[in-house]
């Protein structure tokens, strides 16, 4: 989620002085934090609403008329709504509002939401309970942990030092990420900062961080801070060697921005809170139009200057406003009716809060006691869908011919694996000949989770057989002095004939790619099964037969062959030869992005 002042500008301009160390601060859980006592709700004749500095706020001051207080003839007009937009960044502040009932939303990540949960559990009353009622983006690209040389992929960041703001988008983010690893936070080892950027020079962010404290491995940034830190070799702001592990651009569901508003005024405003969700998703669309055509320009340049001013503070910084709009992408009429009702999705808010509760909890980062649940608004999803044009799925725009190619060229060259954000195997059972998807679907559905969550991704499934006819026959046996029949570990006893061998290759080559398309097949069904839409343009397979066994101590002989080495020295190492394996790969490199 990327927050922009226009501090920005200085920012990249050149990169102050600093005389002091970096400062690090404490996640005191937020109940511990924020102490406003409880008020009930009044009438609201002008609707406080909350904004954050972030695109996808920018199509609720569209709906407001390109103003403060509602225009005449704007969406929130039309919809009998008299709204005043604010735009206040701080959790603690927003939490202080909502409780005294200054407003009756919250505007905040699903996941900032989650970490105030105990706060909302003070009140007996519940009164305070957050109802979500809109699924605004999700971060893509906005968003991004940057580590040192040494951290070459997500699974280096287990078990090592790290900086990020307390209280902030990032922290599910980081969670998300360690949950992916199958690691645990390493809650001790993290580094809070209190800010997010550089406002001022005493400003602690986690890009300073990363360049003054030679211990902090890797940070989480916005997408100017990233390109600070990873354009050069250690001058004007660059950290030496370092890069991006991830981004919000591959893991384009770990970010999820909404509305909320206090159940006690939702139990009594229904009609106000569904006519403002549905301006929402009007005035969302037309800003996507807008933005597409940039006409008519009149209005193109009142919405981004109006932007500008309400979100980043200043009417002068339309080229910042107009630059926040490709991070993210806007769930729209089909996201939020899949985001709060469909069960089987697993991205949903049900998941994803549950999953930010066990991250937060007292096994975790122990900011809250108790796990949060949440019922969303039973809104009337057929009734919004009244004046929307796009209410379907639109594919991802990869061009899978080039996908294939790229991932061709990185196998050739041996650097695929350098790609590899996740990956886990799918042991094959002995003798099995045909893939039983109903004996699989532990895999297949976490499978469908890394898909669903890194959705910038490309994937492959990987298919391998085991090397011990083929080397039986290439390298044959030897008895030994006790008279025991053993292999040949020079390879001078073979029986097969280069003939055989060539054709137990390629047999064991094609068999490992019709066993891998099996499980690209199944992975479309079971996601079928569940209504869930995959984009399955973008699961590359792979057969590599024989030649990549996971022996440890394997080598090739110098004319790339397998050797003796890469015989299974038990039945547990043949077992496991047979395999497939599924990769996440990541798309951060320049030759993928392009592929976009």
């Amino acid at each position: 989620m990327m927050y922009i002042t226009a501090a920005f500008l200085a920012f990249l301009a050149g990169f102050a002085a600093h005389v002091q160390a970096v400062e690090y601060t404490t996640a005191h859980p937020l109940s511990s934090v924020v102490n406003t006592p409880i008020k009930d709700c009044g009438k609201f004749t002008e609707l406080p609403v909350p904004m954050l500095a972030w695109l996808g706020d920018m199509p609720t001051i569209a709906a407001n008329g390109y103003t403060e207080t509602t225009s005449p003839g704007s969406i929130f007009a039309k919809q009998g709504l008299s709204v005043k937009l604010y735009r206040q960044d701080s959790l603690v502040k927003q939490l202080e509002d909502y409780i005294s009932c200054k407003t009756p939303f919250l505007r905040v990540t699903n996941g900032m939401m989650v970490m105030a949960g105990d706060v909302f559990k003070s009140d007996v009353q519940s009164r305070l309970t957050p109802t979500p009622i809109y699924l605004l983006t999700f971060s893509k690209g906005g968003d991004v942990a940057v580590g040192r040389a040494s951290i070459k992929n997500p699974k280096d960041m287990c078990n090592t030092d790290g900086s990020l703001q307390v209280y902030s988008p990032h922290v599910d983010y980081m969670a998300t990420i360690f949950r992916s690893v199958g690691c645990p936070i390493p809650v001790d080892k993290i580094h809070w900062v209190k800010d997010m950027i550089e406002d001022t020079k005493d400003s602690m962010y986690p890009a300073r961080a990363l360049r003054e404290d030679p211990n902090i491995q890797w940070v989480f940034v916005i997408s100017p801070d990233a390109t600070a830190l990873t354009s050069g070799k250690g001058s004007e702001g660059s950290v030496d060697g370092a890069h991006v592990i991830l981004s919000t651009a591959t893991c384009d569901t770990c970010i999820a921005d909404l509305y909320y508003v206090r159940s006690d005024w939702a139990a009594s405003n229904k009609e106000t809170y569904s006519k403002f969700v549905h301006a929402l998703l009007l005035a969302q669309e037309y800003s996507a139009g807008l933005m597409a055509a940039k006409q008519p320009k009149e209005v193109y340049d009142k919405w981004i200057t109006a932007s500008a001013k309400m979100l980043l503070g200043s009417a002068d910084l339309t080229a910042d406003a107009e630059a926040m709009w490709p991070d993210g992408h806007f769930a729209g009429w089909n996201g939020n009716v899949q985001f709060f009702t469909d069960s089987n999705y697993p991205r949903n808010f049900a998941n994803m809060t549950r999953e930010a509760s066990e991250a937060f909890g007292p096994d975790g980062l122990r900011l809250i006691a108790k796990p949060v649940s949440l019922v969303p608004a039973a809104l009337d999803y057929t009734k919004l869908k009244e004046g929307l044009k796009k209410t379907t799925f639109e594919a991802p725009t990869f061009d899978r011919q080039a996908v294939q190619e790229v991932i061709r060229k990185r196998e050739e060259q041996g650097t695929l694996v350098d790609d590899r954000l996740f990956s886990f195997d799918v042991p094959f059972r002995p003798n099995e000949t045909i893939f039983d998807p109903n004996a699989y679907t532990d895999k297949l559905d976490q499978m469908i989770t890394f898909m669903t969550t890194m959705g910038g991704a490309i994937y492959t499934i990987e298919a391998y057989a085991d090397t011990q006819q083929y080397i039986r026959l290439k390298c044959g046996t030897v008895v030994d002095a006790t008279g025991v029949k053993k292999l040949d570990m020079n390879c001078k006893s073979g029986t097969g004939t280069p003939a055989m061998l060539a054709k137990i290759k390629q047999t064991a080559k094609d068999g490992t790619l019709a066993r891998a398309i099996a499980v690209r097949d199944a992975l479309a069904a079971r996601a079928g099964q569940k209504g869930i839409n995959l984009n399955m343009d973008k699961v590359e397979v792979i057969g590599h037969g024989l030649m990549k066994p996971n022996i440890p101590g394997c080598k090739y002989d110098k004319e790339g062959d397998v050797t003796p080495s890469c015989y299974p020295s038990s039945k547990e190492q043949w077992d496991a030869m047979r395999h497939a394996e599924f990769s996440v790969i990541s798309t951060e490199s320049s030759d993928f992005v392009a592929l976009r």
